[in-house]
């Protein structure tokens, strides 16, 4: 459980997606909207494998 808390706090400070990989794609940054969206399927996952 501890790398979908990861993934969580990757998206919170907007690690990801790299920079990096932004600079080139503009397109592949995640708006707020996709962020709550992952961070509600990862909570998702989470109860489910409680």
């Amino acid at each position: 459980m501890h790398n979908l808390d990861e993934v969580i706090e990757t998206i919170r400070d907007n690690e990801m997606p790299l920079k990096s990989n932004t600079l080139i794609h503009d397109d592949a940054k995640l708006s707020d909207s996709d962020k709550q969206e992952i961070e509600a399927w990862v909570k998702k996952i989470k109860n489910e494998n409680q």
